[in-house]
């Protein structure tokens, strides 16, 4: 039985070798739920549509990134100028996934540890190509991820810096919020719920009186 009542999801992001696939797992083994990946880039627009379609009625799951924050960030990087088709629908999926009032993690560690990309390995959703221009690009990438994340609400997480009292505290912080959003579904539910005995009495005592 997971620790979080099934009711939200965990969002990890951050550039490639900045911790969040160890912050994932660590997250899954502690919260007792499973870990979902994003996949890699996306190949066109409507596997974009169709990735977030999925994740949006998703819950009780860390997601290691996700397209409407990552494709933002790549997209520019690995794809020619004129195949960048993520920018005229990007606000629109970041206020959806917004309004899922996800759990989220900025996997931020110092530039040098980032950059440090020499044993990085291709995996089994990347090209040598994709791998090649990430590392080319890897400062502008996290300049990227800077500036979006600054603006979004989240959690910075620097797995160099950080002692086992922090990531105990952000723990039974995930633990909290999401215990706190199921208890808000069943309150809206117990609402929802006695208005409908309402109305069906209601209902039934003018029936009655017309009769």
């Amino acid at each position: 039985m997971n620790r979080l009542w099934g009711c939200t999801m965990i969002i990890v992001e951050g550039p490639d070798n900045s911790g969040k696939t160890t912050l994932c797992e660590g997250l899954a083994n502690t919260l007792e739920i499973k870990v979902k990946h994003s996949g890699g880039p996306c190949k066109e627009e409507s596997d974009f549509r169709n990735r977030m379609a999925k994740i949006m009625i998703d819950s009780n799951v860390i997601y290691d990134r996700v397209p409407a924050i990552s494709e933002v960030i790549y997209q520019p990087v690995v794809r020619a100028e004129t195949d960048n088709w993520i920018f005229p629908i990007f606000k629109e999926y970041i206020n959806r996934l917004l309004e899922l009032d996800p759990i989220l993690i900025y996997c931020r560690p110092p530039n040098f540890v980032v950059m440090d990309l020499k044993d990085h390995k291709v995996k089994a959703h990347e090209s040598v190509e994709h791998v090649d221009k990430v590392k080319e690009n890897a400062f502008q990438i996290i300049l990227a991820y800077d500036r979006l994340m600054s603006r979004l609400p989240c959690l910075t997480f620097d797995w160099t810096a950080v002692s086992p009292q922090y990531y105990s505290l952000l723990t039974n912080y995930c633990i909290s919020q999401m215990q706190h959003l199921e208890k808000m579904k069943q309150i809206t539910a117990m609402c929802d719920l006695q208005e409908t005995m309402i109305n069906a009495y209601q209902k039934k005592e003018k029936t009655n009186g017309s009769s």
